[in-house]
């Protein structure tokens, strides 16, 4: 498994070792998130093909250990932000399983962190609005680095809009 770390999700020991996200905003407006972490961390980052991410029987607690991965996978901590008075949304995700979501804003901004695990070409898109943008940002796996494509809203609906059935003449 691979690791990436893209996001405001930075590795703690206090008071137990994890990958925490804390974004705050004003008053009343924060969120927080964290996985627990049981395997070796060195300055804050993961070797790759050293830990596996598992989920416990006992408590469905997610957590990242020791041990090797069969599959080419990568746990990826990802942001994505928004423009001056805009909003931040998850809005598609293909061979991605979200693990945690951080999500904080304010009147002038706003920032949403996640972890997911992605497969090799799984991808997961942020959309993202403000006063003078909207645009989809989509972080894609390929087996070896992550890629991130930038495309305008109206580019990406047509990307994504289901083609017609259509008959030859």
């Amino acid at each position: 498994m691979k690791y990436f770390n893209k996001s405001s999700f930075k590795f703690s020991t206090e008071p137990f070792p994890a990958f925490r996200c804390s974004l705050i905003f004003g008053r009343n407006k924060r969120d927080f998130a964290f996985i627990p972490c049981n395997s070796q961390v060195e300055e804050g980052f993961l070797f790759d093909d050293c830990f596996k991410v598992i989920k416990t029987k006992a408590k469905g607690t997610i957590m990242i250990v020791d041990g090797k991965e069969s599959s080419n996978r990568a746990l990826c901590f990802l942001d994505g932000h928004a423009g001056f008075r805009g909003s931040v949304s998850l809005i598609k995700e293909s061979g991605a399983r979200i693990l945690s979501k951080c999500h904080a804003g304010s009147a002038c901004e706003e920032t949403m962190s996640v972890a997911v695990v992605l497969e090799i070409g799984g991808y997961i898109d942020f959309h993202s609005t403000g006063r003078r943008h909207n645009e989809v940002c989509r972080w894609t796996f390929n087996g070896d680095v992550l890629v991130d494509t930038i495309y305008q809203k109206e580019e990406y609906d047509i990307m994504e809009s289901p083609v017609e059935d259509a008959e030859e003449i």
